[in-house]
């Protein structure tokens, strides 16, 4: 964005995604290989994402105040397997 370059936005930005470093799901990828679990449990499910899903455009927009400057944005078809975050729902998810 800072050097005007266009952000391709796939459908109307209503998508999201957890967005974790990369250094926190090594993190938590190799403290899973160590870990055993408790009982008599044969394994445990591990979520590595933080559960907060962020839409895409709310994204661009952070980073638009953040930066100072309004993205250029190409707009391109969605991409195939995406959906719009659900309101209530997604905040539900961590619950599950």
């Amino acid at each position: 964005m800072e050097a005007g370059k266009r952000i391709p936005v796939f459908g109307d930005g209503s998508t999201g995604r957890d967005y974790t470093y990369v250094e926190d799901i090594v993190a938590g990828v190799l403290a899973a290989v160590d870990y055993e679990p408790s009982g008599d449990a044969l394994f445990d499910i591990v979520n590595l994402g933080n559960s907060h899903p962020v839409k895409l455009s709310d994204l661009i927009e952070e980073l638009e105040r953040a930066i100072g400057k309004k993205a250029t944005r190409d707009t391109q078809p969605a991409q195939p397997g995406t959906f719009p975050l659900p309101g209530p729902i997604s905040a539900k998810r961590g619950a599950c």
